[in-house]
């Protein structure tokens, strides 16, 4: 039965609070390194359930299981990076290692010298040398009704002291195994029928390096993909034992925030006040001057709400993770009137636009 907007949304608040709890950003810093990414990679996995309606009725439980396990093994659930995915099955929340995801354990070990996919089209023929084990692609493919048609997925690696591998799959293969084993298979918004090239890349990788290649042991015991009986049980466990204690910190919260006046609560987030408005001096800021010479800043430039400045100019030289746990503090705050909402959602949108500057533009 669906499950309506209100009742989604009152899911999505206790996944919040649980996911935001002491207990919770202490459990993520110890699979990250530190309390400040933490709550950056928090910021992510809400991201992610906020965009989809069945992960919102998940159990917080299932959600922050899933997203923990993710973080043990260093992964975004962002989707759009396609490192590991936060899938819903009924009311659960699974958790899937995407193909990057799996080509970045591997490449972490050390010990390859490349990795890839390729897709292999109509026109094309695999044959496989049966001494070697080795496949090669012949022919040129073929162009129907204006796009090549993929007809299997080929793995390719090669590792450092010179051994090298194919493995491939077919893609009726590769449907025949998606339907056999993966519990989400019968659904519409399966990432199996939206997205299936991303997963046909994902089984070939993790089949093929399975079979022939190399993880580090203890990424090997991350990578399960069924959520076994105990890891059930310590979901209910994290909703039961942490709840309570989640709530009361949120009040605490709240009352703390109650009592702080508009300008200090600005002040918390770095907003700058309008000339004269100010009853106190306001706190001094560190003065940082940005050199971005290798792209102009023309599309990173914040609304005019927050008076044209530039994302460089207000966020300095921080770095990706520096940013990324920002826009969690922003995204935490609850603004009190609809001028510091507009506020909050610039710096978010001017820290989202510099990351993704950072990321166009590596030192």
């Amino acid at each position: 039965m669906e499950i309506k907007q209100n009742e989604l949304a009152v899911r999505f608040e206790k996944t919040k609070t649980l996911l935001r709890s002491s207990n919770s950003i202490e459990r993520f810093a110890e699979a990250l390194g530190n309390d400040r990414i933490a709550r950056a990679y928090v910021g992510s996995v809400l991201l992610a359930v906020s965009q989809n309606d069945r992960l919102m009725a998940c159990t917080p439980g299932s959600i922050i299981h899933s997203a923990l396990r993710a973080a043990g093994l260093q992964l975004s659930v962002d989707p759009s990076l396609g490192h590991a995915y936060l899938v819903p099955y009924k009311d659960t929340c699974t958790f899937i290692t995407g193909y990057k995801g799996y080509k970045n354990l591997a490449l972490r070990t050390g010990r390859y010298r490349i990795i890839n996919v390729a897709e292999v089209y109509e026109g094309q023929e695999v044959v496989e040398d049966q001494l070697k084990g080795i496949h090669t692609i012949k022919g040129l493919p073929s162009y129907e009704k204006g796009k090549w048609v993929p007809i299997g997925y080929m793995l390719y690696f090669e590792l450092k002291d010179g051994y090298s591998k194919t493995f491939y799959m077919t893609v009726e293969e590769l449907k025949a195994h998606g339907e056999r084993y993966s519990k989400t298979w019968s659904r519409s918004d399966s990432l199996w029928h939206t997205n299936p090239k991303a997963m046909y890349e994902k089984t070939v990788t993790r089949l093929g390096l399975n079979k022939h290649g190399y993880f580090n042991p203890t990424d090997m015991l991350g990578l399960a993909e069924t959520m076994e009986e105990e890891s059930l049980e310590e979901a209910e466990a994290i909703e039961g034992e942490w709840m309570e204690q989640a709530e009361q910190e949120q009040a605490e919260k709240k009352a703390e925030l109650a009592e702080k006046t508009t300008d200090e609560l600005n002040a918390m987030l770095g907003f700058e006040d309008e000339p004269g408005t100010s009853k106190k001096p306001a706190p001094a800021k560190k003065k940082v001057e940005v050199s971005i010479p290798k792209q102009s800043m023309k599309d990173y430039e914040i609304p005019a709400s927050f008076k044209s400045k530039q994302a460089g100019k207000i966020y300095g030289d921080m770095s990706i993770e520096e940013l990324q746990a920002e826009i969690m503090t922003l995204t935490q705050y609850e603004p009190k009137n609809q001028e510091e909402k507009v506020q909050a959602n610039d710096r978010i949108q001017a820290a989202k636009q510099l990351i993704k500057y950072i990321e166009a533009n590596p030192i």
